[in-house]
């Protein structure tokens, strides 16, 4: 497929370093003979269909759409049981004060008040992956200097922001860490300079021994094996 449709990247397999998969909702056409990826959810009431009051389906098809579709089931479910729902605040604004109106007001905003002399790049990653949790992030290095280095193979990472996901991001695997919690590992595994460090200080705040440290490397690699 990419060859199909970049032709002159001449990109080869063994250039391709992460690959997202997983199940996809399709349906069939009026043929019943060719498949169709579903691109819009689906919402089933049961009782509609003759089947038991209260039954109600959802199909989700997109991440991006789960608010919205979240909206429209909570709706249902308050119509069916007549009762009336306040307006939805997540709407306009998220839970607490924490709204940021002007994104790149907000980075250059922290690169301004750069107290600890991060890195521009260092600056840019934390502001678009912590959002107003950087000044926790800050508060935890005004703590301890040496939390302002990078994590070892990273080029904008830093020790502050794994620190800050163990202690309020309920971290329990080291897949957690680096692939949930912070974008380290999205994109691409990890070099292991950065595996090592990251499941050693994992080791140290959770109390793993050496060998429940070994198990989470091996269970990282083998999700990243999996993926080509």
């Amino acid at each position: 497929q990419i060859k199909y449709l970049l032709p002159d990247a001449k990109i080869q397999q063994d250039e391709i370093c992460f690959v997202h998969k997983g199940l996809v909702p399709a349906e069939t056409d009026h043929t019943h003979q060719k498949l169709n990826l579903k691109n819009h959810f689906c919402l089933v009431d049961h009782d509609l269909k003759g089947a038991p009051r209260g039954v109600i389906s959802l199909l989700g098809v997109k991440y991006t759409t789960a608010r919205h579709v979240a909206t429209k089931i909570v709706g249902l479910i308050s119509r069916k049981c007549g009762r009336q729902l306040g307006s939805h605040r997540t709407e306009i604004k998220f839970k607490g004060d924490r709204n940021i109106i002007d994104f790149q007001s907000f980075i250059e905003e922290k690169s301004r008040n750069n107290q600890f002399n991060l890195e521009e790049a260092t600056v840019r990653h934390l502001a678009l992956n912590f959002g107003r949790d950087y000044d926790s992030i800050e508060k935890l290095i005004s703590e301890n200097i040496e939390l302002r280095n990078r994590i070892p193979g990273s080029d904008e990472a830093i020790i502050a922001e794994l620190l800050f996901c163990v202690k309020n991001e309920r971290v329990c695997r080291l897949s957690d860490l680096l692939i949930r919690r912070t974008d380290i590992g999205s994109l691409k595994k990890p070099k292991m300079e950065t595996v090592e460090f990251c499941a050693s200080l994992l080791a140290k705040e959770m109390e793993w021994n050496e060998t429940r440290r070994s198990e989470e490397i091996n269970a990282l690699n083998a999700f990243y094996d999996g993926m080509i």
